[in-house]
């Protein structure tokens, strides 16, 4: 399963110790373990950035920040890349 950090966002990684299996966020270390023996398969990239702006303008429309482009946090910075 490919999932995203509840506590920042970012892409989780697979990490496997037998029944301490589970994801890790590369960025700030929360571990995730809802993904273990689920039936679900692997979200594609494009289903993750769906998921991912749906919370995002749930979360804008929650906050009054209704205007804000939710991805434009996602897209590169053409002066650093």
């Amino acid at each position: 399963m490919r999932c995203s950090c509840r506590v920042c966002g970012t892409y989780m990684v697979q990490v496997e110790h037998g029944l301490e299996s589970g994801c890790k966020c590369p960025d700030c270390g929360a571990m995730c373990h809802d993904c273990m023996g689920s039936e679900q398969p692997p979200m594609s990239v494009s289903e993750l950035r769906a998921q991912m702006m749906l919370r995002m303008r749930a979360g804008a429309e929650e906050n009054g920040t209704g205007g804000v482009d939710p991805l434009e946090a996602m897209r590169p910075d053409p002066d650093t890349d």
